[in-house]
């Protein structure tokens, strides 16, 4: 299955064209005794699933379903361990995969 990631500040937007999609962000920091070091959101609605998904109303549109997340502390939201973790959720069947840069670049353009 295909793939892209799209790198934004401090934050990669992993997304299959199944239409699933998984946002991997470093956290900002709420106190001293917060360790975390990465968070993962997995939306359980894919953009193929959404009416009319355009890049002002994608993050919206998503948010109107349910979604499940990871905290890690022992990785950085950029770490390949992150990303597989991402599409193992996203399409847990899946043993091929095959990074592109042409997926959804109307939603998420090309940076």
């Amino acid at each position: 299955m295909k793939f892209r990631l799209i790198q934004l500040t401090n934050e990669i937007v992993v997304v299959t064209e199944c239409g699933g999609v998984a946002t991997i962000a470093q956290p900002e920091h709420c106190n001293e005794d917060d360790n975390r070091t990465a968070i993962t959101d997995y939306f359980c609605l894919r953009i193929t699933d959404l009416k009319n998904p355009t890049k002002d109303n994608v993050w919206d549109l998503l948010a109107e379903g349910k979604a499940h997340y990871n905290e890690w502390i022992h990785h950085k939201y950029n770490d390949i361990e992150l990303i597989n973790d991402a599409l193992r959720w996203l399409a847990p069947c899946e043993k091929h995969w095959e990074l592109v840069g042409d997926l959804f670049t109307e939603i998420f353009p090309q940076s």
